[in-house]
């Protein structure tokens, strides 16, 4: 679902005559990944960063999610099936959808790598972004 949510999304930025870089479109084969999604997070003026249920599973993704923040650019936060209460994984925010992936996935990261993923995750749940369940299709 979110795939295709990303497609969509890519396809009205491109239409706009924008020129969005992800992973599902934008990857050639024999290009090494990491290094093609840091370039183009290095060239980008905005960064869009869409939360779902898994984002937080990822180490990729909450690297690129610290790079994103750490760029001083305009990150817009788009917020699929979660709320942006659900990454604030805090002592407060015990029960939020991303809660699991630190005591779960990440149990065995470096303490200082889970703190900062999770400080990215609450810089990124106070900006103001769209959030799927406002909208309508």
């Amino acid at each position: 679902m979110k795939k295709d949510f990303v497609a969509h999304l890519h396809e009205a930025l491109f239409n706009a005559g924008l020129h969005p870089f992800t992973d599902m479109e934008s990857l050639v084969e024999g290009q090494h990944g990491q290094t093609a999604i840091y370039e183009a997070l290095g060239g980008a003026s905005v960064h869009v960063a869409v939360f779902s249920k898994g984002y937080a599973d990822s180490p990729f993704c909450l690297d690129e999610l610290c790079a994103m923040l750490e760029s001083k650019k305009r990150v817009i936060p788009v917020f699929y099936d979660v709320s942006p209460d659900d990454l604030k994984c805090t002592n407060k925010h015990q029960n939020g959808a991303y809660v699991n992936a630190f005591r779960k996935t990440h149990k065995k990261q470096p303490q200082a790598q889970v703190e900062k993923w999770k400080k990215a995750l609450y810089d990124a749940a106070e900006l103001f972004g769209f959030r799927l369940a406002d909208y309508n299709g």
